[in-house]
């Protein structure tokens, strides 16, 4: 298990560095802050390079404690042990030695370490309990024996695995021997970035980014990475996939411990491709849960810290009945341990359950346990350790069993790999058959087949099912002070003071459940037009679906995204642009004004910065103006005519599975005819005149109801209808 606080690291050497006037004492800082920033091998290469490597107890220690984290406990012990001969009295010496003789799998010198690591801190340090949990753990790791010795394992080699993480792997559903997997290698699509996500170019690591690899004729093939529509600047980690296989699960990272679930068609056709929607269900990834294991399309387990469990990560699971998904339940004390339990796998037969556990009774660090249900006394037995070799001193996660039962692929950061985490594959000298079985519902489960739900690829994404808004009352008027919701240029996530304006959103629509609004999405000029286009109107449908979250009926929602065609700020300035033409603004309808006061604030702009395309356009939407359809699709629209348009925006209206693509903006029939006409004439087909009332489509009634207001109208259903 790795263990580490920055911090309090940086605090340990800066007390150790002494003061040279040899020109050194710059090298050391820095090797002292690549190590806090996890820079292994930057580390080894700055110490290598200084003349004093072997005569500076305080390098040394910086090395050693870098050659534990490449896996190199051999070389991180040497160091250490020459640093502590020449006097140095760093308290790290102790606790990665302790650390290396854990990786060996040598207990009892680690358990000495971890002791005389206890004594050079204070008795009150925030290490203390971990510190005596680790000895304990020494204690029991000595005296365990294993005898099941059921596999061969062995790593997939330098083809797959690279000097960072690989973690996650999936065996494909559909191709026997493809592998999917997560790694922060430098391939990221998000590059460097900091804690916070920012990008860090210096002391920066790597994104978790998807891959597969395919073993074809006994040769593996280049690792591919997912499409940039899967793979972001966040973290991704892969889940698994659908029944069928078409559909792909996997968690996009929101913060340090939380993170979104997401689903994606997983369609290679760069035509086909859509943005991933987020999966509405039990499994809640902002309060940690993770490890999603998909037995089927209504049956799903997890690991979870959420409170009522029996210490630690427990394992969870639920179950989709009529379509709704209902609370996860916990898989109870015989499984779950007052340690950490994480990455369940299921056999299709549902009577072997593998997972991942730090409890005592292991090797070390996270061991790789299983449980067999009996079916004749309806209860799991107790969870017994796979044993070596699937086990190591050190982690072994994601354990998971092939389609025929005959081998399983796991991630494991043991020695002399190729660093951090490798991804293995354990040759299984006994096949699991219950993985040749297949049961709908888990024989554990207590559940009618027919109380299940015909499993819908995308049942569970996007639409959430709620009950209807219930009308209330109240005796004055809500205000509403209604803000644009910022972003970033190349984020969509949704900020606190986005998510504190859009919470009060929702309060009022449940008030208020005649009120409709209107996300208008913009964005800065971060790619091309189409592709611009596209992602302003699925950073809308985030935010549709966050509301949605709240209880609030998606018919009640429509997006309109104008990609950077309308820009509030001309983009000749390029700070100010770049804050404030990212944002979706809100237009709230159909409210009663002695029950509801809309305090708009839009962004305050010097008028000498503000384009004159957002000028035009809020002139346009504040009245009646026509524009031309001229498609409707459920993917992104790429033609010439999108490319090149001045004025384009897309239309999701609400529970529509499609997008409208319109361009032009005319505050009078005829010329809106005029192009129309044009546009049929170079063979668009199903060009069309539509008109818009403070930005909503009227259909049939609304036109005869303003026909008086706006005469403009009659032309309209003279040519149109």
């Amino acid at each position: 298990m790795k263990h580490i606080r920055l911090p309090l690291l940086l605090i340990f050497f800066a007390a150790f560095i002494i003061q040279k006037a040899d020109g050194q004492v710059h090298l050391k800082k820095e090797a002292i802050k690549m190590l806090a920033n996890a820079k292994y091998k930057e580390v080894v290469s700055i110490v290598n390079g200084m003349e004093s490597e072997q005569e500076d107890g305080e390098l040394l220690t910086l090395r050693g404690i870098s050659y534990y984290f490449l896996n190199k406990p051999d070389f991180a012990i040497r160091d250490l042990r020459k640093a502590h001969s020449l006097g140095s009295s760093n308290p790290y010496i102790f606790l990665y030695s302790a650390k290396s003789y854990y990786a060996q799998g040598n207990y009892e010198d680690a358990a000495l370490f971890y002791k005389n690591y206890l004594k050079s801190i204070e008795s009150n340090h925030e290490d203390v309990p971990y510190i005596v949990n680790e000895i304990k753990r020494c204690a029991a790791n000595a005296q365990f024996q294993s005898d099941l010795s059921m596999a061969y394992v062995e790593n997939l080699g330098g083809s797959v695995n690279s000097e960072y993480d690989e973690k996650l792997p999936k065996h494909s559903p559909n191709h026997q021997n493809k592998y999917y997997f997560s790694s922060d290698r430098d391939l990221s699509a998000g590059g460097l970035r900091d804690a916070e996500g920012m990008k860090d170019e210096m002391y920066g690591r790597y994104t978790m980014d998807m891959y597969s690899v395919e073993l074809i004729n006994g040769n593996w093939t280049p690792v591919y990475t997912f499409n940039s529509l899967q793979n972001t600047a966040k973290n991704e980690y892969i889940q698994g996939f659908n029944g069928d296989g078409n559909t792909l699960y996997f968690l996009k990272s929101t913060g340090p411990n939380s993170s979104e679930l997401y689903a994606d068609s997983f369609n290679l056709d760069i035509e086909k491709r859509a943005f991933p929607k987020a999966v509405v269900s039990g499994f809640d990834g902002s309060i940690g849960d993770k490890d999603l294991f998909l037995f089927n399309d209504s049956i799903w387990l997890f690991s979870s810290m959420r409170a009522g469990g029996f210490g630690g990560y427990d394992l969870y699971f639920m179950r989709k009945v009529d379509g709704n998904w209902e609370p996860p339940q916990n898989l109870g004390p015989t499984i779950n341990s007052n340690y950490n339990d994480v990455s369940p796998f299921l056999s299709k037969g549902s009577k072997v359950l593998t997972f991942s556990s730090d409890r005592l009774d292991g090797f070390g660090g996270y061991d790789v346990f299983v449980s067999g249900y009996n079916v004749e006394k309806s209860l799991w037995e107790n969870p017994r350790n796979l044993g070596s070799p699937v086990n190591s001193p050190m982690d072994e996660l994601g354990f998971f069993v092939s389609a025929d039962g005959s081998q399983a692929v796991l991630s494991s950061n043991r020695i002399n790999g190729f660093g951090g985490f490798d991804i293995y594959i354990a040759y299984l000298k006994t096949q699991l058959l219950d993985q040749l079985e297949y049961v709908e519902v888990p024989l554990w489960l207590d559940i009618p087949v027919e109380d299940l739900a015909e499993a819908d690829p995308f049942g569970d994404v996007g639409d959430i099912k709620t009950p209807e808004d219930q009308p209330q009352t109240t005796e004055e008027a809500k205000e509403f002070l209604n803000q644009p919701i910022l972003l970033s240029e190349n984020d969509d996530q949704i900020n606190a003071t986005g998510q504190y304006n859009l919470n009060n959103l929702a309060d009022l629509m449940k008030i208020n459940p005649e009120i409709n609004v209107v996300f208008l999405s913009s964005t800065s000029t971060v790619g091309m037009a189409d592709f611009n286009l596209f992602y302003t109107v699925k950073r809308g449908e985030q935010v549709v679906d966050y509301l949605a979250k709240k209880g609030i009926n998606k018919n009640r929602m429509t997006t309109i995204g104008k990609g950077d065609h309308f820009p509030l700020v001309n983009p000749g300035e390029s700070r100010i642009a770049a804050t404030l033409n990212n944002r979706i603004d809100i237009k709230v309808f159909d409210y009663n004004a002695s029950r509801v006061r809309v305090f708009d604030d839009p962004p305050t702009v010097l008028s000498t910065l503000i384009d004159e395309r957002s000028v035009n356009f809020n002139k346009n939407f504040s009245t009646l103006f026509y524009a031309v359809k001229i498609a409707e699709t459920s993917q992104m629209l790429r033609t010439d005519l999108i490319k090149t348009a001045k004025e384009a925006f897309i239309v999701k209206s609400p529970n529509k599975d499609f997008y409208e693509y319109y361009v032009g903006l005319f505050d009078q029939y005829n010329a809106a005819r005029g192009m129309k006409n044009d546009l049929l004439r170079q063979n668009v087909m199903n060009a069309e005149v539509v008109p818009f009332l403070y930005g909503r489509k009227l259909d049939a009634t609304s036109i005869q109801n303003n026909l008086t207001a706006f005469p403009d109208l009659e032309d309209y259903l003279k040519y149109e209808k």
